[in-house]
C-alpha cells in the first residue's frame, strides 16, 4: 500500500498504474517513484520484502546527491532481536550460511539492508 499526498493531481495517478501482470492477490502494483520530498514506510516487514525494499531504494536514491533521497522506514519489522541457528550461521558468507539463509536465516536480509545504509533506530 502507497499513498501520496500533495497539490500536484498529476503526481498521484502516476503511481496507481498497474504493471498489466495479475499477482496472486490481484493486479500487481509497480513500485512508486519517489521524488526527495516523499516518505516511504514498510509496514511489518518480512524477509520476504527486503526484495521489493532494496529496488525502492535503488531506484530512489540520488547518484548526484544522496543526501537528497526519500525517507524509507521499516516499521515494526518480523524478525527476531534473538538469533537462533538458523540465523547465526546465515549471517557468514560461506555456502553454510548461504544454506541457512535459504532455509530461513534472517543474516543475509540484515547485510542487504546494513548495505543499502538501514540502521535501527529505536528497537525494544
Amino acid at each position: 500500500l502507497y499513498t501520496q499526498t500533495g497539490s500536484d493531481s498529476s503526481s498521484t495517478t502516476k503511481n496507481s498504474n498497474n504493471s498489466g501482470g495479475g499477482g496472486l492477490f490481484g493486479p500487481s502494483l509497480t513500485l512508486p517513484t519517489l521524488s526527495e520530498t516523499d516518505m516511504c514506510i514498510f509496514v511489518q516487514p518480512t524477509q520476504e520484502v527486503v526484495d521489493t525494499i532494496e529496488e525502492l531504494s535503488n531506484q530512489s536514491t540520488s547518484p548526484s546527491n544522496e543526501k537528497s533521497s526519500p525517507l524509507i522506514a521499516l516499521l515494526n519489522p518480523q524478525w527476531r532481536n534473538v538469533d537462533d541457528a538458523l540465523d547465526v550461521a546465515s549471517k557468514s558468507d560461506s555456502l553454510f550460511g548461504q544454506f541457512a539463509s535459504f532455509l530461513g536465516g534472517k543474516g543475509s536480509s540484515l547485510r542487504r539492508l546494513d548495505a543499502l545504509g538501514y540502521r535501527s533506530t529505536y528497537t525494544l
